[in-house]
């Protein structure tokens, strides 16, 4: 009998120790920045020219791989992001749009063409690339570019990624 008492106490103190494990585990998680169902609200970044509404405030960073870009990143889910890219330059939007043409010419792929502020503006057709989905946009901005890109998986609405995306505008 003693040692089935006993028996009983070890299982319940394994069951407490695993559950304050898993309690202090999910408590020490640092928050996500992944935004449950907050509203939007605009955002502006007067400096690079334009304003976007994001569901939190992003602080921009420099470009893993093109350190001459300047990137807002915001996380949509686990799986879905929205990123800004930023590159100040000086060449006409017509030089920039006619080697986008060219591009998608060369992978049968056609472009929407369209204006953001006044500006000209363009959009490749939706790529599916395995699970996911993936849209980009550039938008000629004066004396700068941005290349909003956005991924997510084709299981999931696109529906706050577009209206983020086309909240974009341009400031002066």
């Amino acid at each position: 009998m003693l040692l089935q008492c006993s028996g009983v106490l070890n299982m319940k103190r394994l069951l407490l120790l695993i559950v304050c494990a898993l309690v202090g585990a999910v408590s020490a998680q640092e928050p996500s920045k992944t935004p449950t169902s907050r509203p939007l609200k605009e955002y502006s970044y007067v400096p690079d020219g334009f304003a976007i509404k994001f569901p939190y405030a992003v602080e921009p960073h420099t470009d893993s791989i093109h350190s001459d870009f300047k990137v807002w990143t915001v996380h949509l889910s686990q799986r879905a992001a929205i990123s800004i890219r930023v590159k100040v330059d000086s060449e006409p939007c017509d030089a920039a749009l006619a080697k986008l043409k060219s591009m998608a010419a060369s992978q049968n792929e056609t472009i929407r063409e369209f204006s953001v502020s006044g500006r000209p503006a363009w959009e490749e057709k939706e790529d599916i690339r395995g699970d996911n989905r993936f849209l980009e946009r550039y938008v000629c901005g004066f004396g700068r570019y941005y290349v909003l890109s956005f991924g997510w998986p084709a299981s999931e609405s696109r529906q706050l990624g577009m209206e983020i995306i086309d909240s974009f505008r341009l400031v002066k």
